[in-house]
């Protein structure tokens, strides 16, 4: 077998990977984009009176309030080093603004340090009328996911467009006649 043969039978072989590939990233980027962002929190066990200080590790946390009456755009949640956290959830999560957790009751959606005011370390008071308790839960609708979809769908696509070209490339001259 001479070299060019070789080179064009692994040049093929990437190819035919490459179709592998556009069904694996694609498939999973679709998945991810419509799974990805949805999703019910699991709320945490420990829970803070209103006003007390809650020392929070990481930046993909709601905070969640219980109380009689109470309204996300009563309470305020500050971080020593951001100031107030944006009140209630982000437009894209409405259907989060009250969870109803078997154990705990409803519970109301305060804030989330999630969507541009991330803090690696930091500590997180919230208080305001009517609110009894506060609460935490990991946030199940992290930009990540949809990023990683959108990553998966064009590697899906630059995948597709190596198949075309290579398999295009080294078709057998017969193939090529007849085309």
């Amino acid at each position: 077998m001479r070299f060019a043969e070789r080179v064009s039978l692994t040049v093929r072989l990437s190819g035919v990977m490459a179709v592998l590939g556009v069904v694996l990233f694609t498939g999973g980027g679709i998945v991810q984009l419509y799974t990805g962002h949805r999703g019910t929190p699991t709320v945490y066990t420990p829970r803070w009176q209103a006003g007390e200080e809650i020392t929070v590790n990481g930046d993909n946390v709601i905070f969640w309030g219980r109380g009689k009456d109470l309204a996300a755009g009563d309470v305020t949640c500050m971080t020593r080093r951001d100031g107030p956290l944006p009140a209630g959830p982000p437009a894209d999560s409405t259907d989060l603004a009250t969870l109803e957790d078997p154990s705990r009751g409803e519970l109301v959606y305060l804030a989330t340090n999630t969507y541009g005011t991330g803090f690696p370390i930091g500590s997180v008071v919230c208080d305001g009328p009517g609110l009894e308790a506060v609460l935490m839960s990991a946030n199940p609708r992290t930009p990540l996911n949809r990023g990683l979809g959108i990553g998966f769908v064009v590697a899906g696509g630059v995948a597709a467009l190596w198949a075309l070209v290579t398999l295009r490339l080294t078709r057998s001259r017969d193939a090529r006649r007849e085309s």
